[in-house]
């Protein structure tokens, strides 16, 4: 859920960008880093709810402006997560997701596509079973705002 949102605050936003700062400009990097010591989110291979206690959220976004056109390169780092469910089982939680957002011209004529690539693994310490998870997305949007290619591929495996 947390990727879908950050995909859709930066698509809400690119127009803005777009007219408030035309021109070339160098890349700018914003970074932020969240500890997510106590979140909680289901194993959906064992159906109990691990607790984190420990690890970081790690993302950071670089903006470059040139022109008509907009980049957005946005990196999302799992790191040193720790947890544990009410059964006692202990769990390491690592992942990543990339995205790329190529904006071509000022609205209402723009064109764009977005392309996200993440993976994660949820590796149970003991005999419960893994989670994978890994998601594929792409969309291309035309100058008349129509979708003319979108690929979702979205996969989950218990090992």
């Amino acid at each position: 859920m947390r990727r879908l949102f950050i995909r859709l605050l930066f698509v809400g936003l690119v127009p803005v960008l777009l007219l408030a700062a035309p021109g070339a400009r160098a890349a700018q990097v914003f970074s932020h880093e969240t500890d997510l010591t106590g979140l909680q989110f289901p194993d959906l291979c064992t159906g109990q709810t691990v607790t984190l206690s420990s690890g970081t959220d790690r993302f950071q976004v670089a903006v470059t402006i040139n022109g008509n056109t907009f980049h957005l390169d946005m990196h999302d780092q799992l790191s040193n997560v720790h947890g544990t469910d009410p059964t006692g089982t202990s769990y390491v939680i690592n992942g990543a997701s990339h995205s790329t957002m190529n904006i071509n011209q000022p609205p209402p004529n723009a064109t764009g596509e977005v392309t996200t690539v993440s993976h994660s693994n949820v590796i149970a310490q003991g005999s419960a079973p893994n989670e994978v998870f890994d998601d594929t997305f792409h969309i291309t949007v035309d100058h008349q705002g129509n979708v003319t290619a979108m690929h979702s591929d979205l996969d989950m495996s218990c090992r």
